[in-house]
């Protein structure tokens, strides 16, 4: 009778611990930790650049440049809080019109000649291109 007596009280008493146990960890003070952000070196901030999450898809044009198209044409990341890309490109120089039909594609020249006074190229549809100097 008395081992028994003895068992109970000793599981009673590691109830009561775990039941201690278990209130003091709950009633502690929630832990704030404080989170920093390292920005390392050439970060470009959200407000100048395009995410790479809004980029839809990349080509090379007809000049060998990589060009980049954007899936959602509002505001960075589909958020109204952020930028949008209309802001972006009015900080932008833009250089529509000195690219636009300004350039020759080179891989298309077959010959040419050079005098002393321009360049003439010659194309492999049969037209040509004079360049005076």
């Amino acid at each position: 009778m008395k081992k028994s007596i003895k068992t109970i009280v000793t599981i009673e008493a590691m109830g009561v611990m775990i039941v201690c146990a278990y209130l003091l960890g709950t009633m502690q003070a929630e832990t704030i930790t404080e989170v920093r952000q390292i920005i390392p070196d050439n970060y470009i901030s959200l407000d100048d650049c395009i995410p790479l999450q809004d980029v839809a898809c990349c080509f090379i044009d007809g000049y060998d440049y990589p060009c980049f198209e954007i899936g959602d044409i509002t505001h960075q990341l589909d958020d109204e809080n952020n930028r949008s890309y209309a802001d972006i490109m009015d900080s932008l120089t833009n250089e529509t019109e000195d690219f636009k039909e300004n350039f020759i594609d080179m891989r298309t020249v077959i010959d040419f000649s050079a005098t002393e006074y321009g360049l003439q190229l010659y194309f492999e549809d049969g037209t040509g291109y004079y360049w005076e100097w």
